[in-house]
């Protein structure tokens, strides 16, 4: 026998090894032009359709950007109209701070004055109970004719009570006035 007799061996099965190196080259070679059918289908590009896909995405895109845009020039607006706001509230705020002492100024020296006008009128009592004729007096008085009766001598004089004093709660407006324009 040749060497070619040799190089072809027998399986089990009958057949020979070239014919399985050739299966193999034939599957190899399916395999190869599969592959390459598949990688030219990738490599195949439809412009025009990428071109549609591309345009329909970059206009979803800049229309989300442009009402993002949006959205920031009304928030804009806003914080600016809310800041101006919050400073008118904070003027404000401290205007009421002022009118707020001044109610409490007001309500102390209401309370002053009211205990100075009750002490007033319980002296005004005393002094009418003590220093006063009797009231069968008085009205004899007042018919004419009648002789007018001497009150009786009371050796006590009234004396009214301590008052308070106005200025100690209110300053004139004209005297501050007048002390910053005075000329040096």
């Amino acid at each position: 026998m040749s060497t070619k007799d040799e190089d072809v061996e027998q399986h089990p099965d009958g057949s020979t090894r070239l014919e399985e190196e050739e299966e193999t080259r034939e599957v190899s070679d399916e395999n190869i032009e599969k592959s390459a059918k598949d990688y030219a289908e990738y490599l195949v590009v439809n412009s025009k359709q990428e071109k549609a896909q591309l345009d329909e995405r970059i206009q979803s895109i800049h229309f989300r950007v442009e009402e993002f845009e949006r959205q920031l020039e009304w928030m804009h607006q806003n914080v600016t109209s809310t800041s101006e706001k919050v400073s008118e509230l904070h003027s404000h705020t401290l205007k009421l701070n002022d009118l707020f002492n001044k109610i409490d100024q007001i309500e102390t020296f209401v309370n002053v004055v009211n205990s100075s006008v009750e002490a007033l009128e319980q002296s005004i009592n005393k002094a009418e109970k003590d220093l006063e004729p009797s009231k069968l007096r008085k009205v004899m008085s007042v018919i004419p004719g009648m002789r007018k009766a001497q009150p009786k001598e009371s050796t006590e004089t009234w004396q009214p009570p301590q008052l308070f004093n106005s200025k100690d709660y209110f300053t004139p407006r004209l005297r501050s006035l007048e002390e910053t324009e005075t000329p040096s």
